[in-house]
Formats: C-alpha cells, structure tokens, sequence
C-alpha cells in the first residue's frame, strides 16, 4: 500500500471509530506515524508487539523501548 493510501485509510477508520465514540491511543498514533514515514513494515510492528507483550505481558513500556518510534 502505498503512502497517500495507507494514510487515508487510517484517517477512515479511525473516523469510524470516532462515530461510535472511541478514540486512538496515542501509542497507535505513533505506531502509524512510523509506518507512514517508512521507519518500519507493519509486519515487523506485529512481530514486535507480539514478542514484546508474551514477554512482559503488557504493552506498557513498549513505545518507550523502540527506536524506531
């Protein structure tokens, strides 16, 4: 997918989302934000996040501990 495209399409679902009242934390803005600037592939991002929470069993701290966000 392309830049333009994928951005676009996050704009849509979160605008979605946004009409049934929930909001995007802000660690899956950032998350975006990266794989739009091309800092990192959104299946290396699944790979990560999956590793990371099955060690800690949490998502806290995850943002923090990587350099590409």
């Amino acid at each position: 997918m392309m830049k333009h495209e994928r951005t676009q399409a996050y704009k849509l679902i979160d605008s979605i989302f946004g009409l049934k009242g929930f909001e995007v934390p802000e660690l899956k803005q950032r998350i975006r934000a990266s794989i739009v600037a091309g800092n990192i592939e959104p299946q290396q991002v699944y790979r990560e996040l999956l590793q990371y929470a099955g060690k800690n069993q949490t998502l806290d701290g995850f943002g923090e501990s990587r350099s590409w966000l």
